[in-house]
């Protein structure tokens, strides 16, 4: 069965595109979970915090009274919904004519390329402690290291800085400490490698000689990824696409998979063929997509970052 260009993209590359937008498993996404889709509403994460009142005796000889027993306390929240938008795109029939490219198949991806990137930039933020005032719960480090070098008055991080940042979590009796992770910054990730440069016992087991990735340590399991929390001079983080100043100092972000929670809901694609076009010559097709995201946490325990401290 024979389709027009408009009718092939909105029946094959538009509903996969949106099928792999609901089900990305990109990097350290993969980790965090999905809500169940029963927890999905018109505004949000339907979220149920229930407290653990229960506590353990033993050699307890008399019988238990009425006052002794407990109940469970749950809190009922809503993580809201982020609305997003792609920039719709535009092509004409003569760009088609003149390209030797799958246009459907790149619409697919710079559309999607655009979405994961600016969603796992969006989940790397939420993560992150929204400033430095927890120090037991979301803690907030600061790098040890010597000057980076590069005149931005920074300290490197040390491997000493990673084995240290593990001491508070251990002390929260979180139960899957399997599931602790952080994802470093390319800054940092520079910066481990040439720790590890001088300390072969570290090294060997540390860091991939070929890939320069770091691999379980300490506890740790680690993720690497261009994007970055910055958290500005007075401690507090700074918001995605603030201006930058010489001050912002950037973090790595620590997370607790367990804690944290994510969704993307109600995607949907806005197109206009070519083939519907009654006014521009020569004719055009327009693309954007639309949808709600969110990521959130279900306690407010097991966050934190490690951000550049100063020289």
């Amino acid at each position: 069965m024979a389709f027009s260009n408009g009718e092939y993209i909105k029946k094959f590359i538009l509903p996969a595109l949106v099928h792999t937008l609901q089900n990305l498993q990109q990097d350290f996404l993969a980790v965090i979970p999905n809500a169940p889709k029963a927890a999905l509403n018109s505004s949000g994460i339907n979220v149920h915090k229930v407290g653990n009142p229960i506590s353990v005796d033993w050699d307890k000889m008399d019988a238990y009274v009425d006052g002794d027993r407990k109940t469970f306390d749950v809190e009922n929240n809503t993580i809201p919904w982020q609305y997003f938008s792609t920039t719709p795109s535009m092509t004409d029939s003569e760009e088609i004519r003149t390209s030797a490219l799958n246009r459907g198949g790149i619409l697919k991806q710079k559309h999607g390329e655009a979405i994961v990137v600016s969603w796992v930039e969006k989940n790397i933020h939420a993560l992150a402690p929204d400033d430095d005032t927890d120090p037991q719960f979301n803690p907030v480090f600061e790098t040890t290291g010597p000057d980076r070098g590069d005149g931005s008055g920074t300290r490197r991080m040390l491997l000493t800085d990673v084995i240290k940042a593990m001491l508070p979590y251990q002390k929260m009796n979180l139960t899957k400490m399997g599931e602790l992770y952080m994802i470093l910054s390319p800054e940092h990730l520079n910066d481990l490698c040439l720790d590890a440069l001088g300390q072969q016992a570290f090294r060997d087991i540390f860091i991939k000689t070929m890939s320069g990735e770091p691999v379980p340590h300490h506890g740790w399991k680690f993720f690497i990824n261009n994007a970055s929390v910055k958290y500005a001079v007075d401690g507090t983080k700074k918001a995605i696409g603030a201006a930058a100043v010489g001050t912002d100092r950037v973090a790595s972000t620590i997370f607790y998979a367990p804690h944290a929670i994510k969704a993307i809901y109600n995607v949907k694609q806005h197109y206009t063929s070519m083939e519907e076009d009654t006014r521009n010559n020569p004719p055009i097709d327009e693309l954007r997509f639309t949808g709600n995201a969110t990521v959130g946490k279900l306690y407010e325990i097991g966050f934190g970052a490690i951000k550049d401290g100063n020289v």
